[in-house]
């Protein structure tokens, strides 16, 4: 049946740190790719934070895993959506900006991962 497949893929996922594995390594990517684009994106330096081993899969709590330190002060709006039109930059400028990599799991279509990360912004 569905219930004994799902959960034998359930234990396979999370055996041996699997989930905390793929989030790593996602995590290691985005790195990679800031490091090669440091000029393009007036990027000075990634930092990649310590992780809680928990952190990938415990949905109810959230952390930075990159600080990107600019190279010159960037302006920033309030959270919007991503096909938000009408985004407001004030002065506010920063030269930090930080990343929380989250993995979900479930039907993709289902997740409005816009609307999620801006609630969990305004946290």
């Amino acid at each position: 049946g569905k219930i004994p497949t799902l959960k034998i893929s359930l234990i396979q996922i999370f055996r041996a740190h699997l989930w905390q594995k793929i989030h790593e390594s996602i995590t290691m990517d985005i790195v990679q790719v800031f490091d090669q684009e440091l000029d393009a994106l007036e990027i000075e330096s990634v930092q990649k934070e310590t992780i809680h081993p928990r952190k990938s899969y415990k949905m109810n709590s959230s952390c930075a895993d990159l600080v990107v330190f600019a190279a010159y002060k960037w302006p920033f709006s309030k959270p919007s959506l991503l096909h938000d039109t009408k985004d407001e930059y004030d002065t506010n400028t920063t030269n930090k900006y930080w990343l929380d990599i989250q993995l979900r799991w479930g039907d993709f279509d289902s997740h409005d991962i816009e609307r999620y990360s801006r609630s969990k912004f305004l946290d």
